[in-house]
């Protein structure tokens, strides 16, 4: 059985590994970094991984990323209260990753 994917050229996060959920977070100020989302993400619960993505070829930031969270109902509260909050001057959208 092939397992669900979220993917980018150089990246995978893989569904199967964990019970928890994958949460996408966009219109990311390009200064923040992958400790201040783990910073943001954790005052819900634990994270096990942050990925924001970048450019492949020039390595600089595009404004969004994932993060994985162990526990669903942890990533459903992140997701409640991040999704349209204004950081760093941008209202952030925030909601469950869908795999491709």
């Amino acid at each position: 059985m092939k397992k669900k994917t979220i993917t980018d050229t150089k990246f995978t996060f893989l569904e199967k590994d964990y019970d928890g959920a994958t949460v996408y977070i966009g219109n990311l100020n390009y200064k923040k970094d992958e400790i201040g989302v783990r910073d943001l993400f954790k005052k819900f619960g634990k994270v096990k991984r942050v990925k924001l993505m970048r450019d492949e070829k020039t390595q600089l930031k595009k404004g969004f990323g994932f993060v994985q969270m162990p526990n669903a109902e942890d990533a459903e509260k992140a997701i409640k209260s991040l999704n349209g909050k204004v950081l760093d001057g941008r209202t952030l959208k925030v909601s469950v990753a869908n795999s491709k």
